[in-house]
């Protein structure tokens, strides 16, 4: 005979979330169904037992609008899935935290340190990746993670932005053609002549190439060669890019597809994340 999960007569567990009146009345063979965390029901004593809850009284309402989550309600309620092994939601709160913007975009050490702690490999690489090209936009990466987490972080890095690859890429670029549409300094542009188009190298993208080449190669701009890639970008693009909108642009797009390149080699490198002695700090 199915037991309904609040049936208060029958149940034999009770349940109290920190800081609340309200009391769960559950059954250990309803729960046992859905998580691998609860004993058998044979092995239940005979008068109902107490369990204090630890979670945030948000995170256990019945049906939470993670949409209105913010990151680190959002990360409890992760945890919690994590911790009472249900299996239904974990793969909801994968791809919700993949995919929901204020998750990945803006807190992407966040949801970096969960993957890694619970072995998510492709969430883990995709939240690295996009913090790796965004290094301005976030806090440092010291004031997020810590020991282990941070240390698998520091390693993805060095692959992404492996300096004889990053280099070799864009010497490859110099010699490619591309259509232009707007440029004010006497460099090839389109022309319609009886409907056709014409494309061009612009004069200005080899000098940008070659610049930022000797920038990661001899260590000419006073960066880290590693954490500061982008932003050794950046200052390449206005300073040789300048006239140029459409190089510009380029330059940008080109990065951002490396950088998803790069993403292969991720998961060729390292295979099982490493989740040893993890300890992610306090969101």
């Amino acid at each position: 005979m199915f037991k309904s999960l609040k049936e208060k007569a029958t149940a034999d567990t009770f349940i109290q979330p920190p800081s609340t009146d309200v009391c769960f009345h559950v059954h250990r063979d309803v729960l046992a169904a859905h998580s691998s965390i609860f004993v058998a029901p044979d092995d239940c004593a005979a008068d109902p037992q107490a369990h204090p809850g630890f979670e945030v009284i948000d995170v256990t309402e019945v049906q939470p609008d993670l949409k209105r989550m913010e990151i680190g309600e959002l990360v409890a309620l992760a945890e919690a899935v994590e911790k009472y092994d249900v299996h239904s939601m974990k793969q909801l709160l994968r791809i919700y935290t993949s995919l929901r913007r204020d998750g990945t975009a803006l807190h992407p050490f966040q949801v970096f340190a969960r993957a890694v702690t619970h072995g998510y490999k492709q969430l883990a690489i995709d939240a690295a990746v996009w913090s790796i090209g965004r290094p301005r936009e976030f806090k440092s990466p010291e004031d997020v993670l810590s020991g282990a987490i941070l240390d698998q972080w520091v390693r993805m890095r060095e692959v992404v932005w492996r300096t004889v690859d990053l280099s070799w890429a864009l010497e490859r670029t110099a010699a490619r053609k591309i259509t232009l549409r707007s440029v004010d300094h006497g460099s090839y542009v389109v022309r319609l002549q009886n409907g056709s188009v014409y494309t061009g190298k612009c004069s200005l993208w080899g000098q940008f190439c070659d610049a930022m080449t000797a920038s990661v190669i001899q260590g000419v701009m006073p960066y880290t060669k590693l954490y500061d890639v982008q932003r050794a970008f950046e200052d390449q693009i206005a300073e040789r890019l300048g006239p140029c909108d459409m190089c510009q642009e380029r330059a940008r797009k080109w990065l951002l597809q490396f950088m998803e390149r790069r993403k292969g080699d991720l998961q060729v490198g390292f295979g099982e994340l490493d989740t040893t002695e993890v300890t992610p700090k306090e969101s």
